[in-house]
């Protein structure tokens, strides 16, 4: 089954489309209502004001009026002449104020409606330029792994660049007179054998529009004429489709998971480089396809916050996380957070602050006053803010900067937020930096990366996270094999998810898993000695109906002791139930964290 076949681009494969809340630039008549009733509020203020300011001169005239009666007593033929200009002059004023009046009050009108005029083409512009690119990365996916006869980029086994992507797709079609950078959207669906109107009308519910019949032909017009890949003509090619084909592949397809950045890309000054993909397996790109939606539906809204304020109700709590059945919760999830309570104000301040960086057009750096742990004192570092992330016991804000450890270095961190102090400012925990390339302080790598920070979203870190266990991005990822008593495992292991990368050895007379053991640890590059594979077989022909398991995890780059404490949480967790049997240094911090454990219980006589 090919896969556009299986996975067509509907709306919901479509994962890179991220729709606007309405459609008012299409013609909505709620919209519209909306800025006219404005516009006729604004007419109405300029109206009283204009006609108060001529009640203020009629009531100045009628001062005068009175002035001149006076003088008409003492000089009837004179004060008539002077009565006779003055009432000339008021004419005058008078006609000059509603001209005046009138001229304001259009140029105020046809400003609005130039406003109007301007947002609505900025939204539509927004929204195709986010279809197009929804179509765009779909066909870019299709090619590099469909059977699609029209659409075959083949890369096996090796890395490839985003342009080597380009000659391929050029070379495919320079055998058609059309060229894919002229295909219009219904185009690319009669390549993919779906019904145009079917895909519409699904298009319609699946974004919940809701316009009169008139404009939804006239939203079929626009969606059907636009050209996906446009930007790639030679005209637009060199000023904008380099950038957007770059875009494509490294912020949507290998951000998002459907393809591997390699991390060796070849560096071609310091603020630059070149960027190679490698393909990953189909039942990963299946995996991510079978998520479907990965854009909000209207009226859902974020419950992080009243969850934040849920974790301080005692040290351990229950936060409902479903909707009511019988007007009672049935399902509760119970969390862990080791914060003192005290810090609750601290931490709902640092989170509003970090709310308000999040609500700006471009998202800026932040300096922050930080207590580094392993240094013992407070650090100041400069830092992009991604995301905040609940981790077993405590809120962090991931983050790309400097490091607490190493504050010249740069990397992705998690920064708990209640390490972060308060400066000097009282209830203010954050310095807003503006991308200053001239600035000293800022380092260089935050700079070459900010296009790339500014496109991430939390599904960078979703897919961080599945790559190996525990949550500190900046450590190396290794590869572990455990194995487990066959009693424990078969009640408590079997068909359970430890983590995505948690797999059982196939342990048969062949001696498969040999093969198998060496590609796992080949993959993480997770040195694997001759002596290691005799230690290994030895175990397993000793206890052959053990079970035994590899799971990635996060290690440092100085042996045992730098091991994320997470995954050390968790292989104590399993006690004597689990033997590390690689690799050697983390077999080895086991073994010398169970001697201290045993020294703590050794002169014990009960």
């Amino acid at each position: 089954m090919f896969l556009y076949r299986k996975y067509p681009p509907l709306p919901s494969i479509l994962w890179s489309i991220d729709m606007p809340k309405n459609f008012s630039y299409l013609g909505s008549n709620k919209e519209e209502k909306k800025i006219t009733k404005e516009i006729r509020r604004i007419l109405r203020e300029e109206i009283v004001k204009k006609n108060t300011n001529i009640s203020a001169n009629k009531g100045a005239i009628e001062k005068d009026t009175d002035e001149l009666e006076i003088a008409f007593k003492e000089s009837i033929k004179r004060q008539n002449q002077n009565i006779q200009e003055f009432k000339r002059k008021v004419t005058k004023i008078n006609k000059e104020l509603n001209q005046s009046n009138t001229k304001k009050l259009d140029e105020i009108y046809q400003r609005l409606l130039t406003t109007e005029f301007e947002v609505k083409k900025k939204l539509r512009k927004n929204f195709e330029n986010i279809l197009k690119k929804a179509f765009r990365v779909y066909i870019q996916l299709i090619s590099i792994y469909d059977g699609h006869e029209d659409l075959q980029c083949n890369f096996p086994n090796k890395a490839f660049s985003h342009q080597q992507w380009k000659e391929k797709i050029d070379e495919i079609f320079n055998k058609d007179e059309k060229s894919y950078k002229t295909y219009k959207i219904e185009d690319w669906l009669k390549l993919f054998d779906v019904n145009k109107n079917n895909w519409f009308e699904e298009f319609l519910l699946k974004f919940s529009v809701n316009i009169e019949e008139q404009r939804k032909e006239k939203l079929k017009e626009i969606i059907f004429q636009l050209i996906p890949f446009d930007t790639f003509q030679d005209k637009y090619f060199k000023q904008q489709g380099r950038k957007t084909l770059l875009n494509d592949f490294r912020d949507t397809l290998a951000n998002r998971g459907f393809l591997e950045e390699q991390e060796d890309g070849k560096k071609i000054n310091k603020l630059k480089k070149s960027y190679l993909f490698l393909k990953l397996k189909l039942s990963q790109i299946e995996a991510e396809l079978n998520k479907g939606e990965n854009f909000s539906q209207p009226n859902q809204e974020s419950d992080s916050f009243d969850l934040f304020n849920e974790l301080f109700y005692g040290d351990e709590v229950l936060a409902t996380t479903s909707d009511s059945l019988k007007q009672k919760k049935r399902f509760f999830i119970k969390l862990q957070h080791i914060v003192n309570k005290k810090n609750k104000d601290k931490i709902g301040n640092i989170i509003l602050q970090l709310k308000e960086v999040w609500e700006e057009k471009e998202i800026s750096l932040i300096k922050i006053n930080y207590e580094s742990s392993s240094l013992k004192k407070e650090v100041e570092l400069i830092v992009y803010p991604l995301y905040l992330f609940y981790n077993k016991r405590g809120i962090y804000l991931t983050g790309f900067g400097s490091m607490p450890d190493f504050p010249s270095k740069i990397n992705y961190y998690n920064y708990r937020l209640d390490h972060i102090l308060s400066q000097e400012e009282k209830n203010k925990y954050i310095t807003v930096l503006n991308w200053d390339e001239e600035n000293p302080d800022i380092h260089w790598q935050l700079i070459e990366k900010k296009e790339e920070l500014q496109s991430q979203n939390s599904e960078k870190l979703y897919q961080q996270l599945h790559k190996a266990l525990g949550v500190d991005l900046h450590r190396k990822i290794k590869t572990m094999l455990l194995r487990f008593p066959k009693t424990f495992h078969d009640y408590y292991i079997k068909e359970s998810k430890r983590h995505e990368t948690f797999e059982q050895l196939n342990i048969d007379k062949n001696q498969q898993w040999k093969k198998q053991l060496k590609e796992k640890f080949q993959e993480t590059k997770t040195e694997i000695k001759s002596e290691d594979m005799q230690f290994i077989n030895d175990i397993i022909e000793a206890n052959p109906d053990d079970a035994y398991y590899t799971m990635n995890y996060r290690h440092g780059e100085e042996g045992g002791d730098k091991v994320e404490a997470d995954v050390i949480m968790r292989l104590r967790a399993w006690g004597y139930n689990v033997e590390v049997l690689l690799p050697s240094d983390l077999r080895k911090r086991m073994r010398e964290d169970m001697k201290k454990t045993w020294k703590l219980y050794q002169n014990d006589q009960k």
